[in-house]
C-alpha cells in the first residue's frame, strides 16, 4: 500500500515529537538530553538524509552572585566574596555515522583551566532486546535533575541533594528505552565509579559502577498536548570506588570563582593559571574509606498548565573500613508558575523535562510599533 502525504507528514509528526521509533536525525531537539536524536522520513521532493553527518550546537550561561553573611557563616565558611563569571560556556558536535548511529561531543570552556569533556559518546539505535546501546562518555541513568539538560534547568544551579549524590558523567556502556506508548523508561548501566573532567579514572582495586532508573507516567493528557501530566521515577547504583575511597561535598547552590595568577610571563604580562579561589564547599563529608556503597533515589514531576514542581529523594549506605557504616540523605521540592501561561514539557521516551516554548518571541519594534513579552516565570526550591 502507498503512503500518502497525510501518512508522510504524521509519522514525521509523531517522530519529531518522540512519540515512537529511536534516532537517525537530530530535529529541534536538545542534544544534551537522555535520549536518542529523532528521525527523520523525508518527504516528497526532499533530498535523501546522507550520511555520515554533524550539526553545530551551543549555548552559555552567566553568573553574577552577591553574599551577605552573619559572623557565624564567616566563622565557618570565611568570607563570601562577590563576583561574576560564565557558568557555562559549551559548543557540540553531533551527528549520525550511519541510519541508526549517533555521536555526539561536547565541551566546556567555562571550567577553569583547559577545555573538559561533557559529552563524549555514540550510540547505536533500535537494537532487539537492548533497545539503544550507547558507549563513551555520557551521565549515569540516575534521577531526573541530573538527566535534565542544563538548558532545561528552573535555576542555575541543580539542587543540594543532585550535586552531592548524583553519578553524572562517566565512562562506560549504557543501554535504555521505553514503551512504545511512552507510559514507562528503563535504563541501565556499567561505567567506572569516578570521572576527572575529561573522563578519567584510575585505581588499583574497585573502580566499577551499576546503575539503573526506571519511570512511570500514570498520568498524560494527550488532549492539551501534554499540558498536564505525573511522572514518578526511580534509581540505584551500587559502586566500588577505585582505592576504596570517596567523598561527598557540594557548594551552596551557587558558584562564582576565578583562578589566582601563578605568574606572568613575557612582555605582555600574560598570566598562568593558578589555583582556583571562589564559593567553598558548604556540604563536606570528608574521605571515607570504603569498598563499595549504594544510592538510592526516588522522583515525581507533574504539571498542571502553567503550574509545575518536581521532587527528588536521594540516600547513600556505605560500609567504612574500621568506622561505623555511613547513612546520608538528603531531598528538594521545586514548583514554578508561568506567568505567560507557558508549561513545563515532558519528553516521554526518555522521562525527563524539555524546554519550554514561549507562546511568543520577546521582542521590541521601533516607535512602540510592536512587542513580544516572552515566558515569565516564577519559581522556589526548599532543598
Amino acid at each position: 500500500m502507498r503512503a500518502t502525504e497525510q501518512d508522510l507528514e504524521d509519522l514525521r509528526r509523531r517522530l519529531q515529537a518522540g512519540e515512537i521509533g529511536g534516532g537517525i536525525l537530530f530535529r529541534g531537539r536538545d542534544p544534551d538530553s537522555f535520549q536518542p536524536f529523532a528521525s527523520r522520513i523525508s518527504g516528497p521532493g526532499e533530498e535523501p538524509v546522507s550520511y555520515p553527518n554533524m550539526s553545530v550546537s551551543g549555548f552559555f550561561q552567566q553568573d553574577t552572585a552577591f553574599f551577605s553573611q552573619d559572623q557565624n557563616s564567616q566563622k565557618t565558611f570565611g568570607p563570601l566574596q562577590n563576583g561574576a563569571d560564565f557558568r557555562r560556556a559549551r559548543v557540540a558536535l553531533l551527528g549520525n555515522a550511519a541510519e541508526n548511529m549517533n555521536y555526539f561531543m561536547e565541551f566546556d570552556f567555562a571550567l577553569p583551566g583547559h577545555p573538559s569533556f561533557r559529552d563524549i559518546w555514540a550510540e547505536v539505535t533500535n537494537l532487539p532486546i537492548f533497545g539503544h546501546l550507547r558507549m563513551g562518555y555520557f551521565k549515569a541513568p540516575f534521577g531526573l535533575e541530573e538527566l535534565d539538560s542544563a538548558r532545561q534547568l528552573i535555576f542555575l544551579e541543580r539542587a543540594n541533594p543532585v550535586n552531592v549524590f548524583a553519578p553524572f558523567r562517566r565512562m562506560g556502556v549504557m543501554t535504555y528505552g521505553n514503551l512504545e506508548s511512552g507510559r514507562a523508561t528503563w535504563a541501565a548501566s556499567i561505567t567506572r565509579a569516578l570521572a576527572d573532567p575529561y573522563g578519567a579514572d584510575i585505581g588499583n582495586s574497585g573502580g566499577w559502577a551499576g546503575t539503573g532508573r526506571a519511570t512511570f507516567l500514570p498520568y498524560y493528557d494527550e488532549p492539551s498536548g501534554g499540558r498536564h501530566y505525573l511522572h514518578l521515577g526511580a534509581s540505584y547504583e551500587l559502586a566500588y570506588p577505585g582505592n576504596n575511597q570517596f567523598r561527598y561535598r557540594t557548594v551552596p547552590e551557587v558558584f562564582i570563582g576565578s583562578q589566582q595568577s601563578a605568574g606572568a610571563i613575557g612582555n605582555s604580562g600574560a598570566t598562568l593559571p593558578g589555583p582556583l579561589n571562589g564559593t567553598p564547599f558548604f556540604v563536606d563529608s570528608g574521605t571515607l574509606n570504603t569498598d563499595h556503597f549504594s544510592l538510592y533515589g526516588t522522583e515525581m514531576a507533574g504539571s498542571w498548565g502553567a503550574f509545575n514542581f518536581q521532587s527528588e529523594w536521594m540516600a547513600t549506605t556505605a560500609s567504612q573500613v574500621h568506622n561505623p557504616a555511613v547513612f546520608m540523605q538528603g531531598a528538594y521540592f521545586s514548583a514554578s508558575y508561568f506567568l505567560t501561561g507557558e508549561h513545563r514539557p515532558f519528553i516521554r521516551p526518555a522521562g525527563t523535562l524539555g524546554s519550554v516554548v514561549p507562546f511568543e518571541n520577546f521582542f521590541a519594534l521601533r516607535n512602540g510599533q510592536g512587542w513580544g513579552r516572552g515566558a515569565w516565570e516564577v519559581a522556589s526550591r526548599l532543598s
